[in-house]
């Protein structure tokens, strides 16, 4: 039964999860926020949800643990990529403008 819960649990906030960074993103670009700053909501939002998963399993030991690995390292993978972007910026460089492509074709879709 906890292994139902726990699946249950981890389908929703990664559902809520995504609708928070998408309507971020969404606000933000309405706004005319610089794009890296609504990039990073979307990433934060994960580091959000990777938190929660994070009492949760450790207060309501559920068997999410291996879950919530996967969260927190795609999350230290998307802001390492963003500061990565923002790195390359700052530098000028044309792999930045390559990678501001890529997703600026994401947002479009979003």
């Amino acid at each position: 039964m906890k292994i139902l819960i726990s699946v249950a649990l981890i389908i929703i906030s990664f559902c809520i999860t995504h609708r928070v960074g998408e309507n971020a993103v969404r606000l933000l670009r309405e706004k005319n926020i610089n794009k890296e700053v609504s990039w990073f909501a979307y990433a934060f939002s994960f580091f959000i949800l990777f938190l929660i998963l994070e009492a949760s399993d450790r207060y309501i030991d559920l068997h999410i643990t291996f879950f919530k690995q996967v969260v927190g390292l795609v999350t230290c993978l998307m802001i390492s990529y963003l500061s990565l972007l923002l790195i390359l910026k700052k530098l000028n460089h044309k792999w930045y403008r390559r990678m501001v492509k890529e997703l600026e074709n994401h947002d479009k879709n979003i």
